[in-house]
């Protein structure tokens, strides 16, 4: 169970990094700060994710 939880968090960190380069070579640096674009939405969405299941590893690994 700890293996799968903690895949599923570095999946979405990997996720939210490759979001945030392709938004960044597509529009430019002012998209880091407009969360109306579809690329930070998903972006912050996925590392809100990987929040929530990295804190669930923590606790179930200790």
């Amino acid at each position: 169970m700890e293996q799968i939880v903690f895949l599923s968090a570095m999946l979405m960190l990997g996720i939210t990094f490759v979001l945030t380069i392709a938004a960044i070579l597509s529009n430019g640096l002012k998209v880091l700060f407009d969360l109306t674009s579809n690329y930070m939405r998903v972006a912050v969405f996925c590392f809100a994710i990987y929040i929530i299941s990295f804190s669930t590893y923590l606790v179930i690994a200790n």
